[in-house]
């Protein structure tokens, strides 16, 4: 993508961000304050007109559009200074849209705002959560891991069981995020106990297949399967997205379970939903799932057609991660198609990028089944190495499920 493609999608993403923000504003506090804002916007582009006219392109849109943020939260600041609720459920509101569009500086100003302001225990619970959301999409584990406990505690001490939820949930999500996937089980058993005993269908479909993320990462394919099981019969039938999620999801554990037959038939119905939804994103994952299942029922042509499909779909979207498992896939294909020099290629671009991003999982995959590659050549010493890699990567995620199956490989190879 060229610097100015980058440049006009920066501008349009902030300024739908400043839309929303606007709006926002507007229907919680009504025009006054909006007026008073728009006012002082008039008098700030008359300015720029007189005395920077030379330079007002040089500016540019982006930072046009942070000065009127700024302008708009002074002008906040001073309209809600004596309204503490006001303030508070307002700057709650905007913050959750700064997250929504990684304005993490802009969110962080304004919960470090909160933090001055709010005193009841709830409310300060939140903000923590609100601080452990911000530095979980920032990538600060630690920090994030901080402020999701401090926020679990003071739930514990007032009786909240749904903040507790929610603490537990986005702890679990947290730690399997860092791929500390026994942790993150242990915070989502005690997320889902505490939701038996409420009957809030959102919250526990939430935990719900946060769980069975982790018991997929870990190889407990049957119990992942189960989780799924359920929560499609539980979910909203017109919530097309979230089923068509839980169907990849259900698939691949299926295919974990090495049921190739059936995990077709479930991702093909995720890929019906998905082509009718029209979202790509959905689509792709589908096709790569489905291609690597293609692969192992013999149906390469099958998989070739998914893989193209999944590759121009993650090419679009400069998504190179998932491009490193449509190589993945590729390299799996071509090794059964006897196609050793393309395969072997394949396998190591895909090892490439996921060591760059730190994809434990995905390297532990591809390092199992390029072991294949070397048991076809013959070469047992390689063989063995690449499975003791995967070995060592299992562990260090407490994959135990996939873990035990290398062992037995290598068990085998002695």
């Amino acid at each position: 993508m060229t610097e100015h493609k980058k440049s006009i999608q920066k501008a349009e993403q902030t300024n739908k961000f400043f839309d929303e923000i606007l709006t926002l504003v507007e229907d919680f506090n009504g025009k006054e304050l909006v007026e008073t804002f728009q006012r002082i916007k008039t008098q700030r582009d008359r300015y720029l007109r007189e005395q920077w006219s030379d330079s007002t392109n040089e500016i540019g849109p982006v930072i046009i559009r942070d000065i009127d943020y700024d302008h708009l939260i002074t002008v906040l600041d001073d309209f809600l200074s004596e309204d503490i609720d006001s303030f508070y459920q307002l700057y709650v509101a905007l913050t959750r849209v700064c997250l929504k569009y990684g304005e993490f500086e802009k969110g962080r100003l304004l919960l470090s705002k909160l933090e001055t302001k709010v005193e009841t225990k709830a409310r300060i619970a939140q903000i923590k959560m609100l601080f452990g959301k911000l530095n979980l999409l920032m990538n600060k584990w630690d920090l994030s891991t901080e402020f999701y406990l401090a926020g679990l505690e003071i739930y514990k001490s007032i009786g909240d069981k749904e903040g507790s939820i929610k603490a537990y949930n986005n702890l679990g999500i947290n730690s399997y995020e860092q791929w500390q996937t026994e942790s993150g089980k242990k915070y989502l058993e005690k997320a889902e106990i505490l939701t038996a005993k409420l009957n809030e269908q959102n919250l526990y479909i939430a935990v719900q297949i946060n769980l069975g993320i982790v018991q997929g990462m870990r190889g407990e394919f049957e119990e992942a399967k189960n989780t799924f099981d359920t929560l499609l019969n539980k979910i909203d039938p017109g919530n097309r997205p979230g089923r068509a999620t839980l169907l990849i999801n259900k698939g691949m554990a299926i295919r974990g379970l090495e049921n190739f037959e059936e995990a077709a038939n479930v991702l093909n119905e995720s890929l019906e939903i998905s082509r009718q939804i029209q979202n790509n994103r959905m689509l792709a994952l589908t096709f790569l799932a489905l291609a690597e299942v293609d692969v192992y029922r013999g149906d390469y042509k099958a998989a070739n057609n998914a893989l193209n499909q999944a590759f121009t779909i993650f090419a679009q979207r400069h998504d190179k991660l998932h491009l490193a498992s449509v190589y993945y896939i590729f390299g799996l294909l071509h090794m059964f198609e006897k196609h050793y020099e393309l395969s072997d290629s394949e396998f190591r671009m895909s090892l490439r990028i996921n060591e760059d991003y730190n994809e434990i999982l995905m390297l532990a995959s591809v390092y199992r089944d390029y072991s294949k590659l070397a048991q076809i050549y013959g070469e047992t010493s390689v063989q063995k190495k690449r499975l003791q890699k995967a070995l060592d990567l299992f562990k260090s995620i407490q994959a135990v499920k996939r873990a035990e199956r290398i062992e037995q490989e290598l068990k085998s190879l002695d």
